[in-house]
């Protein structure tokens, strides 16, 4: 399944991503590399991360592209799962070109790419895309090591997600666990009330409590507790 996550709730996450990155444009001695994600709202891919020679119109342009999973080279390896590589990115016709990511490609003078999808387990995350403007720049080591480092990231990612959905079900279990508490109480000392007024009012200050909020809306006589 496509995951869009949001990846910018963790620094630290976003600092590690960012790494990765720059380690794949490093370490393929490419002229560049760049992490798209799947946008949130939308479920498009938009790059967020970027590695490399680029000016600074240039990487404008890069954040400015939009692809959906199956579409472009990109696209494709999501849609895919798998890593893929491409020696003549324009001249490829093995998979569905868009105008806009050929024309930044003509304007960066892109040749060979790689584009390994960002997977863990069920989920994906987005793609990592390594180029260069030379022909046959990348070798299978470069794609194994291109792979290598998307998982890395995906894996991370992954981790992020699962802490914060374990943080946000423990806070919520113990929301829980202190309301039932508290109506359990307000139910005991309620039946020890005699008066209804006081019954009345009793409720009142505990639902106001209870819900943090400042009053209690009206009855339906208007009259308020």
């Amino acid at each position: 399944m496509l995951d869009a996550t949001p990846f910018d709730r963790d620094p630290h996450l976003r600092e590690l991503i960012q790494r990765a990155v720059d380690e794949a444009a490093r370490l393929l001695d490419a002229d560049g590399a760049f992490i798209d994600r799947i946008h949130p709202q939308t479920g498009r891919m938009r790059t967020e991360y970027i590695a490399g020679r680029l000016t600074a119109e240039a990487a404008g342009i890069l954040r400015g592209i939009e692809l959906v999973p199956g579409e472009g080279l990109y696209g494709r390896a999501v849609a895919e799962r798998s890593v893929l590589r491409t020696a003549d990115y324009l001249q490829d016709e093995s998979f569905p070109h868009t105008a806009a990511a050929d024309d930044f490609a003509r304007r960066v003078g892109i040749t060979s790419v790689i584009a390994a999808p960002l997977v863990a387990g069920p989920a994906v995350f987005g793609v990592l895309g390594i180029y260069a403007s030379r022909a046959e720049a990348f070798g299978d080591r470069q794609v194994g090591l291109a792979g290598a480092l998307a998982d890395h990231a995906a894996a991370a990612i992954a981790q992020s997600r699962l802490i914060a959905e374990l943080a946000a079900s423990r806070v919520e279990l113990e929301r829980r666990i202190r309301s039932e508490q508290t109506l359990r109480d307000i139910t005991a000392r309620i039946a020890a009330i005699r008066d209804p007024q006081d019954v009345l009012h009793r409720i009142a200050d505990e639902t106001r409590r209870l819900l943090g909020c400042d009053a209690v809306p009206p009855d339906a006589h208007g009259r308020r507790l």
